[in-house]
């Protein structure tokens, strides 16, 4: 999938929207420890891919070596690859405080965000091949919708090379796993 993720393709963008009683935006630092301890348990959410350019392989005629191999540590250990986002309705015109715009209940945001995601190159070469988002899907503006459940949407952007749609849900529920028990 080497060449594929050159052009800007093979990239899948997967979602859940889920409820939880963890209110993941206060605990940011926990979930990034669940991330980093996720990291741990899948050698290729720290991997790369090396490519062999060697000259003389090319005079030969010989294939290129192309290989996964893990990424530098100082990408592997930052969590610049995760993000945190939330919305928030803006007052309406009128000045009334009150927002009747359909569109400001933030419930489908995460629709664009997907669109967005499939057009974000992955840096193969340097690594990590994922991205992941937390999205706050709270009505905008408020903590939670009963103060006991929180929404969110969590999309990982991957290349093929390293999942498909199913094993990345497979693979993220070994997240949720971690986050539960941290927070526990």
């Amino acid at each position: 999938y080497k060449r594929q993720i050159e052009n800007g393709s093979s990239i899948n963008v997967s979602t859940i929207v889920f409820d939880t009683s963890i209110d993941l935006f206060k605990n940011i630092d926990l979930v990034n420890r669940a991330v980093s301890l996720w990291k741990q348990t899948q050698p290729l959410l720290r991997s790369r891919i090396f490519v062999n350019d060697d000259d003389e392989l090319k005079e030969n005629n010989l294939e290129l070596g192309k290989y996964f191999v893990f990424a530098d540590d100082s990408v592997v250990n930052n969590m610049s690859n995760v993000k945190y986002l939330y919305f928030k309705a803006s007052p309406d015109s009128s000045g009334s405080g009150t927002n009747n715009n359909k569109y400001d209940d933030c419930k489908d945001y995460w629709k664009l965000l997907v669109e967005h995601e499939m057009t974000m190159p992955i840096d193969w070469c340097n690594g990590l091949m994922w991205r992941l988002i937390f999205l706050n899907m709270n009505p905008c503006g408020s903590e939670a919708n009963d103060g006991t459940t929180f929404k969110y949407g969590l999309l990982i952007s991957v290349t093929h090379a390293i999942f498909d749609g199913a094993s990345a849900f497979f693979t993220l529920n070994s997240l949720f796993h971690l986050i539960e028990r941290l927070f526990t």
